[in-house]
């Protein structure tokens, strides 16, 4: 088993004991933290990097996965920070480098955001997290062709990712190529009655923008503000192929209104308000 498949199990354990330790009363950050969920998150990793005992492996992992969740709530500065001591702590963690990346995105650091994609890559050249991420810079960067290659990495990485999918089809749909027969080929092997199954049907042609949310099969996660995040998100960009800037905005404004800020759909709503509305 590659290291750093023996690390991404280590976090998953390390998580699962913090979330399921008593609670504990805050010792982070400055300024109220509103979502409690991630708070308690927060306060138990917090009060474990405290307590001390920790092998240097598991306060790596400990300050990694608190700034993994200060980055879901915007708190970058403090994310960036607990990212750094992590990757000194452990300087061969691959995900580390990919979460300090996306921090940098949310930044509009992007320079250094793709230089933390390719160490990322170049400890651990199977992890498909690095090469998504890549992928999105190089997209919001109009570089379609070279994301649509990155996809298709991603694609063989985890050939059943609906995701990579969409991504592919975007980037290659902006790049010239016939984006719909290759996601036609690709989606042939996956379950399009599950989520997000309703989108790749929605860039395939096989149903209409209205339809993304009535379908009955879908009718339990609608009522989900993550999967309105992510369905508003990709209407955006459905209507932005088509021409039809308004309407683009307007999905991209209700991305943005969902407030899912732990979802990247969130902080692309933002670029694409930036940068592809222009």
């Amino acid at each position: 088993m590659n290291q750093n498949r023996v690390l991404f199990f280590s976090i998953c354990l390390f998580c699962i004991f913090l979330l399921f330790s008593e609670t504990l009363v805050a010792t982070t950050g400055s300024g109220e933290i509103e979502n409690k969920e991630v708070k308690e998150k927060i306060d138990k990793v917090s009060w474990a990097i405290a307590r001390g005992g920790l092998s240097q492996e598991k306060l790596a992992l400990a300050y990694q996965y608190r700034g993994g969740l200060y980055s879901d709530i915007y708190w970058l500065g403090e994310a960036k920070h607990d990212l750094e001591i992590s990757i000194d702590l452990l300087p061969e963690n691959s995900q580390a480098y990919v979460d300090l990346g996306a921090v940098y995105s949310k930044m509009g650091n992007y320079e250094d955001e793709i230089n933390a994609y390719e160490k990322a890559i170049s400890l651990d050249g199977k992890n498909v997290n690095a090469y998504r991420n890549k992928g999105y810079f190089l997209f919001h960067a109009g570089r379609y062709k070279e994301a649509s290659d990155i996809f298709g990495l991603c694609i063989e990485l985890e050939p059943e990712d609906y995701y990579h999918m969409i991504w592919e089809y975007l980037s290659n749909e902006r790049s010239n190529n016939d984006g719909k027969a290759i996601l036609e080929k690709r989606s042939a092997n996956v379950d399009l009655a599950i989520w997000p199954g309703n989108l790749l049907k929605l860039f395939l042609g096989k149903i209409k923008s209205e339809d993304v949310f009535i379908n009955q099969e879908f009718e339990e996660a609608m009522n989900d503000e993550m999967v309105n995040c992510e369905a508003f998100f990709y209407l955006g960009h459905y209507f932005l192929l088509k021409g039809d800037k308004g309407q683009a905005e307007q999905y991209f404004q209700k991305t943005i209104d969902t407030q899912v800020k732990e979802f990247l759909e969130y902080d692309y709503a933002k670029q694409a308000m930036e940068h592809l509305l222009k």
